[in-house]
């Protein structure tokens, strides 16, 4: 059954469910279904898929990976602050008072960075998601 949408976000889809007995038959189908129930897509028309597409192909680019390493910098910086001092979160009012508690924070994180620097000199591991880990696993 095919049934036109809309996701949350105003982008237009198409749902696509399967009855169990489509795929029930196929000899292949334990090696890429793991449930039971009837399997169910959705795909986007065909103008948002080859926007995708083109992002994805420009994202193998070097000039994006040049641009997204600067990027991945500040994202591994800020994660460091919500971690280690929840920085998400502020304890006072008022703009000064806040300001100051993240300058303090900053301040923290770089006397943390500077003493890790100094104790353990080697690269820093790189925290792997449990998803890429776990295809690692299966690869």
């Amino acid at each position: 059954m095919w049934r036109p949408g809309i996701e949350s976000d105003g982008h237009a889809i198409i749902d696509i469910r399967f009855a169990h007995r489509d795929g029930a038959p196929c000899p292949s189908r334990p090696q890429f279904v793991i449930s039971a129930r009837p399997r169910a897509l959705r795909v986007r028309h065909q103008e948002m898929y080859e926007v995708s597409t083109q992002a994805r192909q420009s994202q193998r680019t070097d000039t994006f990976k040049a641009i997204y390493a600067k990027w991945a910098g500040v994202e591994g910086t800020l994660s460091q602050g919500v971690r280690r001092s929840d920085l998400g979160r502020t304890r006072f009012l008022g703009l000064d008072k806040t300001r100051l508690q993240h300058v303090v924070t900053a301040t923290a994180l770089n006397l943390f960075r500077l003493s890790e620097w100094l104790l353990y000199p080697q690269q820093a591991s790189i925290r792997m998601p449990p998803f890429a880990a776990l295809t690692q696993q299966a690869a």
